[in-house]
């Protein structure tokens, strides 16, 4: 998965995307005629110590923010973990993770996140795709998916 070679490369640079979403994955024709996946909108980049939380505004996107930004807790870079299986998610069923929710009703959204109720029309998904969305969308980042776990996975590698 292209994405998660580019989330890759701002781990290995100490970036926080900030504002991971399905609006700022381009699509690039390469000269062979496939296709590669770009990032863009690094307006919110932020430059990190992995090992350590930072607390500041929460940017992002409200349907693909993780829960402790929109709280307006400390955060870590797993924060764009979280926004990545909220585009997993918007891949597969078509619209945001609890997109009838209103946005910036945060409460709502976080009782939502926490009841961990995904539901995606097509069951025909692989136990691959349901085990990394899972851990994706964990609402505490320490229960999260690892960066080293979200890059050796079977449905990335």
């Amino acid at each position: 998965m292209q994405l998660a070679k580019a989330m890759q490369f701002m781990r290995e640079n100490s970036l926080i995307h900030q504002d991971l979403k399905p609006e700022n994955i381009l699509l690039k024709k390469e000269n062979n005629g496939e296709y590669a996946v770009r990032l863009a909108d690094f307006g919110s980049i932020l430059s990190c110590d992995y090992e350590n939380p930072v607390k500041g505004q929460p940017f992002g996107s409200f349907y693909y923010t993780a829960p402790e930004k929109l709280l307006s807790k400390e955060f870590s870079a797993n924060s764009d973990l979280f926004s990545a299986g909220c585009i997993l998610y918007f891949m597969v069923a078509g619209h945001a993770l609890y997109s009838e929710v209103k946005e910036w009703d945060t409460d709502s959204y976080i009782e939502k996140v926490k009841e961990a109720n995904i539901n995606i029309p097509n069951n025909n998904l692989s136990p691959s795709f349901w085990n990394i969305l899972y851990r994706l969308l964990q609402p505490q980042s320490t229960e999260r998916l690892s960066f080293p776990d979200f890059f050796d996975h079977s449905f990335i590698s």
